[in-house]
């Protein structure tokens, strides 16, 4: 598989009006939009992405059709973006976009597939045989620790990772040091 990555400008990029899986009549683009945010959580993303910014390794999956490009695979984290920089759009998730809205991401990078049919087989493979495999609780603790181990201080990884609960993990790995002592 050889396509395309490129940066692209939010505002270029639509979400796909034929996606199965949005099952709303008014399949414009603000009720797909407020579709993603009511039922696939989307203010998640924005929450992410203000603390966080864009992943490096997870690219939205488009398709060029005339001169907008049309979202085949991530119209969730596309509509976290498009929310981010017009929250109006989402008037029930306004006040808490722009709670979180820290900053605004205007461009994103895209995988460019060279036809939706080229990308169906990537999409639902990666939505049905789901290969990444979270870190068990034991695994994340270790991550913390090496953190610890590099100088940074437990305040310091809570401010680097909000989301995370750092604090029961760093008391479980001294309880697991307990337990291999005994």
């Amino acid at each position: 598989m050889n396509w395309k990555i490129e940066e692209l400008n939010v505002s270029e990029i639509f979400l796909d009006q034929e996606n199965i899986r949005t099952p709303i009549s008014a399949k414009d683009q603000n009720a797909l939009i407020q579709d993603m945010f009511v039922n696939e959580a989307a203010i998640e993303l924005v929450k992410s992405y203000s603390e966080n910014g864009a992943f490096p390794d997870e690219f939205p999956i488009v398709v060029k059709s005339g001169k907008k490009y049309l979202v085949i695979e991530g119209n969730r984290r596309m509509a976290a973006l498009k929310g981010m920089i017009t929250p109006s759009i989402i008037p029930q998730f306004e006040k808490e976009i722009k709670k979180y809205n820290k900053k605004k991401l205007l461009k994103v990078r895209v995988v460019i597939a060279p036809s939706r049919k080229a990308a169906i087989k990537h999409i639902a493979n990666k939505h049905v045989i789901n290969l990444r495999k979270s870190w068990k609780p034991l695994r994340q603790a270790y991550f913390y620790k090496s953190l610890l181990d590099n100088g940074m201080t437990i305040d310091q990884i809570i401010d680097s990772y909000p989301q995370h609960d750092v604090v029961k993990h760093v008391k479980m790995l001294e309880m697991h040091k307990i337990a291999k002592s005994i």
